[in-house]
Order: C-alpha cells, then structure tokens, then sequence
C-alpha cells in the first residue's frame, strides 16, 4: 500500500490536465458529501421531509400546472404595478 506522500509524488508526476482531472474530482465529491451532510442533519433536526439526491432532483421530472387565464407573470407584474 501505498503512502500519502507516495501518491502525491505519483500524482505531481502526471501532466498538468490529468492533475487538473484529479482536483476536480475530489472537489465534486467534497461538495456534494457537504451538501448530503447538511441534508442529513436538518432531515435529523426535523426541517427536511426527505433526503434528496442528485438523481431525485432532474429537470426531466418537472411538469408544469396548466393555470386558466392569463399568464402567471402577466399576472403578478400586473399586481405589483
């Protein structure tokens, strides 16, 4: 096995693009073990329903509500006019 040292030595070895490959990985993968952590900790405090994850949060499932009259936006810049 190998040591910390060993691998950052292996990996400042590698060219620029596949170094740049590596930080931005371990990036993604802390921002989104932080968000999975603030998720579980307000789900555990009671302020959350469910626990969502990336796949549970695509665009493709929207559908939008069909609303009779004029259109929402026409509405509230009317309202707020």
């Amino acid at each position: 096995m190998m040591t910390p040292t060993e691998i950052l030595n292996e990996i400042n070895k590698l060219p620029q693009n596949e170094r740049q490959k590596i930080v931005d990985s371990l990036a993604e993968k802390d921002e989104e073990s932080i968000a999975l952590r603030l998720q579980k900790s307000l789900y555990e405090d009671g302020l959350l329903r469910e626990i969502r994850t990336n796949k549970s949060n695509k665009v493709a499932d929207f559908k939008p509500i069909k609303i009779e009259g004029e259109p929402l936006s026409e509405t509230i810049i009317r309202e707020r006019g």
